[in-house]
């Protein structure tokens, strides 16, 4: 019985030392491209700003039990800490996120320090373009594969029915896969954008989909990789709220948002045509000074000759919107989109009478009178 154990003893040790060598030999002589992959990468990043950040992704090509991301950094300067959960990324994906400050013009490299579970480290680099020139309206955004500049997600530029179109790739739909459509820039916008809802990700998750005509990036402290928080005004269906709506909101780190909100009835069916023209106007004073953002959306349900919803939102809060740079972009959350025909042109500002505003307390939601639901503080 004895002599049986210790057989039994010394082949488990022989095995676990094949499996051991074997991941490391794997780990050690693999190609970079066999330990990393990169989602696509546009031939050049736009311009970024304030809290905008170029964003590159991926995934692990094994699975994160066996390797994770130690560190990265760009263009020699420190390591960022590793990643962290998040549910802007699942399973094996990464994204690594670099401030305006951390860019040069032209090439930017960036070195990416992946560690297996027996500590052993491997460096693998990726090269990008920035463009820091000023972003010039109008713009149309691109159809082909090598303009798409994700924030979050895959997507893709394909024909369907005769017409390019630009979606999540197929099988990658997740939580708010946003896609930049121009660079930050500051100041008043319109945004027109055709879209058609092919369907929700999954049945028991909540979905929506739409245009961030003012998309302020990721707020958190430093060295937090992917980043928690948000900034953005938002035109959107969105299937918890009954119908389509804009917003505004502001989330820094893991603290609670501070949102307002206006929403009305209506049902995205799955394969329908939607067009939306969303007006972002920066609002001042007299004197010119900053107050906030008005935002007016049109949205035309194109297979429906009667639907037609039209709204218009202050951002009413105690601390509304910054006069900073955003950029426009597009949101698929848990669903698959397809946009196509998307011009940003700018607009002035607007010049408004200065009201005392009543302090938000945590999230605000202001609904239309034919909304599923009533005005509420949570």
């Amino acid at each position: 019985m004895n002599k049986i154990y210790l057989k039994t003893a010394l082949l488990a040790v022989l095995v676990g030392s094949i499996i051991i060598v074997s991941i490391e030999a794997l780990f050690n002589f693999a190609e970079e491209d066999q330990l990393i992959r990169f989602y696509q990468v546009p031939d050049k990043f736009s311009k970024k700003a304030d809290y905008l950040t170029l964003n590159v992704s991926g995934e692990l090509a094994l699975p994160r039990r066996l390797t994770s991301i130690k560190s990265y950094k760009i263009n020699g300067q420190r390591w960022n800490l590793p990643q962290t959960r998040n549910s802007r990324i699942k399973g094996r994906e990464f994204v690594l996120e670099f401030f305006a400050e951390d860019l040069k013009p032209g090439v930017n490299k960036i070195a990416v320090k992946v560690e297996n579970l027996f500590g052993s480290e491997r460096i693998v680099s990726i090269s990008v373009n920035y463009d820091d020139t000023l972003v010039e309206l109008p713009e149309g955004v691109d159809g082909h594969s090598g303009s798409l500049e994700p924030q979050d997600g895959q997507w893709e530029v394909v024909e369907t029915n005769h017409q390019d179109v630009i979606r999540p790739i197929p099988g990658t739909e997740g939580y708010d896969r946003i896609l930049l459509a121009s660079g930050a820039f500051k100041g008043g916008r319109r945004v027109e954008a055709t879209m058609r809802f092919v369907g929700q990700a999954s049945e028991s998750e909540d979905f929506g989909f739409g245009i961030l005509p003012l998309w302020g990036g990721h707020p958190d402290t430093l060295n937090r990789s992917p980043r928690r928080g948000w900034k953005y005004g938002l035109a959107w269906y969105y299937n918890p709220e009954g119908g389509i709506g804009i917003e505004y909101s502001d989330k820094f780190s893991a603290e609670r948002h501070i949102r307002v909100a206006k929403f009305s009835k209506f049902l995205a069916i799955p394969g329908s045509r939607h067009k939306i023209i969303v007006d972002s106007h920066q609002t001042v004073n007299k004197q010119g000074q900053h107050l906030g953002y008005r935002q007016s959306m049109t949205w035309y349900a194109l297979d429906s000759k009667d639907q037609l919803i039209k709204m218009e939102l202050d951002d009413t809060r105690e601390q509304p919107l910054a006069h900073i740079h955003y950029s426009v972009a597009l949101l698929a959350h848990r669903a698959q989109v397809e946009f196509w025909d998307i011009t940003i042109t700018p607009l002035p500002p607007v010049i408004i009478e200065e009201i005392i505003k009543e302090p938000v307390s945590r999230v605000q939601v202001l609904e239309s009178k034919d909304s599923l639901w009533p005005t509420n503080f949570l």
